[in-house]
């Protein structure tokens, strides 16, 4: 058990030193489980598709336990992902979601296939073109093959942004329980932790694949206008210039829009959660404040005056994340669906938890 903690170490530090963490973490601990198989919820009907262009098959895990200690040093979380799960167990819960029993139409690809490249793609900060640009080099042909992808058969940018807003509607509820049965099969967690698990929400900042064009753009921009009926401008409402939307490409949303993007919006961000991070808020008395990371404001305000932070357009997801008071880490369950950028937090993290409350670990 961790003890009182000493303010000199870091969370990380201080979990090197408990003997029961680092008995219970160590790949010794659990190789004989591995793969972690991720659970497949209690009557999920089976995969409508019989084939695809591409089939994901776990790796083998013993590698981990042939790894010396340089490769441990260096092997990235996204690689130790995908040397300890076996996600087969996702492709009927995907599938669901993604297809429909049709025999029309091209054979679409694995959805986990789909599934780890956009998260190739996160932990790499790529956007979308560049990350199928590098799926089709040589130098990640072993990462290809791990997604389950034949040799230049990769799917489109339009296939992924089907995915992402299909995907988007899913309910994070059944990840997180999934997600969760995936920590407990592992033994990571203590089962204190577990009687007294805490869910927190850490709100991110995507950008979206358009150029924004103007920073006022709300829903209305995207609605048919008229001489009868005119769109109101609410960067003109800001006193800005805007668009009259006079023209013809204006006539059925304002040509100053991201159509590729309609839900995307403008917002200013202002740091990180970090007080002794330069982009944090200080009290009048020049003493280090709490900080806001995301400026809420209201659909076509005008960007603050602030000098620190950066403009940001496009969406925010919603991690839910597992606290582990006691060995001071926490656990990424899952995200919940994209929003605009200038969204709110509390309404959707609070749904969630309420929505979570009856749900129990698969055991």
């Amino acid at each position: 058990m961790l003890t009182k903690p000493d303010l000199a170490l870091s969370a990380s530090q201080q979990r090197q030193l408990c003997s029961d963490f680092v008995t219970r973490c160590a790949i010794t601990a659990f190789a004989g489980r591995l793969p972690l198989r991720w659970p497949t919820p209690p009557q999920t009907p089976a995969s409508p598709k019989s084939r695809y262009r591409s089939h994901y098959q776990p790796l083998d895990p013993g590698e981990l336990l042939r790894m010396d200690a340089a490769a441990w040093a260096t092997i990235s979380p996204f690689d130790l992902l995908l040397l300890l799960i076996d996600f087969s167990g996702l492709r009927p819960v995907l599938a669901q979601k993604l297809y429909r029993a049709s025999h029309r139409g091209r054979v679409p690809f694995d959805p986990i296939s789909l599934f780890l490249i956009f998260g190739w793609q996160l932990v790499n900060r790529w956007d979308r073109t560049e990350m199928l640009a590098h799926l089709a080099e040589d130098r990640y042909a072993d990462y290809a093959a791990a997604f389950g992808f034949q040799k230049g058969i990769f799917p489109t940018e339009g296939g992924l942004r089907y995915l992402l807003t299909t995907l988007g509607e899913y309910n994070l509820t059944a990840l997180l329980v999934q997600s969760l049965a995936l920590i407990q099969q592992a033994g990571l967690i203590p089962s204190e932790v577990q009687c007294k698990a805490i869910i927190s929400f850490d709100g991110m900042i995507h950008d979206a694949a358009s150029r924004m064009r103007c920073s006022a753009i709300q829903e209305s921009c995207y609605q048919p206008t008229s001489p009868e009926t005119p769109r109101p401008c609410p960067a003109k409402e800001k006193g800005q210039r805007g668009c009259s939307c006079e023209t013809m490409s204006c006539r059925q949303q304002c040509r100053q829009a991201t159509p590729r993007d309609p839900d995307a919006r403008y917002v200013w961000y202002s740091g990180s959660n970090r007080t002794d991070h330069p982009n944090a808020t200080v009290k009048a008395e020049g003493v280090p404040g709490p900080n806001v990371p995301v400026q809420q404001r209201s659909e076509g305000a005008a960007p603050p005056k602030s000098p620190h932070g950066e403009g940001r357009y496009g969406y925010r997801s919603l991690p839910a994340e597992l606290v582990d008071h006691v060995q001071r880490t926490t656990w990424v369950l899952a995200e919940a669906d994209l929003a605009a950028a200038n969204g709110r937090e509390e309404r959707p993290a609070a749904q969630i938890l309420h929505s979570a409350r009856p749900a129990r670990w698969y055991g």
